[in-house]
């Protein structure tokens, strides 16, 4: 695998997919965490690609999801650098 940064330049919320992190809540919204769907453009070997890839919400956890325009660590396989994914 190599590293890599990428940019966001494309970010969207996806609204039907909601996960509930707590057993009982008080609203519907309440601990509810929802998927995303970002395109990613980076460079590697000398290609440049754009890619669309699923982050989840993890403002819990690592913090929170990537801005558009905002540069992100990309790592890909070393013989298909189209498969990449986005390291925290």
């Amino acid at each position: 695998m190599t590293k890599t940064t990428g940019t966001v330049t494309e970010l969207k919320r996806l609204w039907w997919i909601k996960i509930n992190t707590k057993p009982a809540r008080k609203h519907a919204l309440d601990g509810a965490l929802f998927l995303h769907r970002g395109k990613v453009r980076y460079t590697a070997n000398g290609t440049e690609y754009e890619k669309w890839t699923c982050l989840w919400d993890y403002r819990k956890w690592y913090g929170k999801i990537p801005e558009m325009g905002q540069s992100v660590s990309v790592e890909f396989r070393d013989g298909n650098p189209a498969k990449f994914k986005i390291v925290c």
